[in-house]
């Protein structure tokens, strides 16, 4: 992601990830267990995304949007509007890698959010550094306090799983669970039924 923001590359890359996204959903909106599915928002790009989907916003319903602080503090006012939009047309807004940006708190008041991310690098010192444990900790009690699901980036290690589920985290996310795979792989999962779920 770094080398295609040095390029300029991010909204293309975005733009054709959301209506590859959009494709697939609409194969899934007759099945009963349709999967939520996430799509980052880079800061270029908000208002364009909603112009996307200006004409059809049902196709919002199911989609959670993930979005940074610098995603969204250029314009809070705006990033407001759309973001309420969105939600009353069916999708979710988490706050993404939070934690580490300098207006992460502001935010959470000021943007209509259904919950936050916590960021990687807490969760990759989470077993080594009580620090680290503390921050999840704070970042679980300001979730339920605001009623905003927590879900963690970065699980790698069931230790990192266990501790996660012990401190209150709702979700956790990481090569725990899966690496990155093709959507044809993806697919073929789905269709067979499989779960994603390791053992252990």
């Amino acid at each position: 992601m770094d080398l295609a923001q040095e390029l300029g590359l991010e909204v293309r890359i975005s733009r054709e990830a959301i209506e590859a996204v959009n494709d697939f959903r609409l194969m899934c909106l007759t099945e009963a267990n349709a999967p939520w599915i996430t799509v980052n928002v880079p800061p270029q790009q908000i208002g364009e995304m909603f112009r996307h989907f200006a004409e059809t916003p049902q196709q919002l319903s199911g989609l959670t949007l993930e979005i940074t602080e610098t995603g969204a503090v250029d314009d809070v006012e705006q990033a407001c509007q759309l973001l309420g939009a969105a939600r009353a047309a069916g999708a979710k807004v988490f706050l993404d890698d939070f934690g580490v940006g300098q207006s992460s708190l502001s935010l959470l008041t000021d943007l209509p959010l259904d919950g936050v991310k916590i960021d990687a690098a807490f969760v990759r010192h989470l077993t080594s550094s009580e620090s680290a444990r503390a921050v999840v900790s704070a970042i679980v009690e300001l979730g339920r306090r605001m009623n905003l699901m927590v879900i963690a980036e970065g699980t790698e290690t069931w230790e990192q799983a266990d501790l996660l589920q012990e401190l209150g985290v709702h979700l956790a996310q990481g090569f725990l669970f899966s690496a990155a795979m093709l959507f044809s792989q993806f697919e073929a999962v789905l269709n067979a039924g499989k779960s994603l779920s390791p053992e252990r």
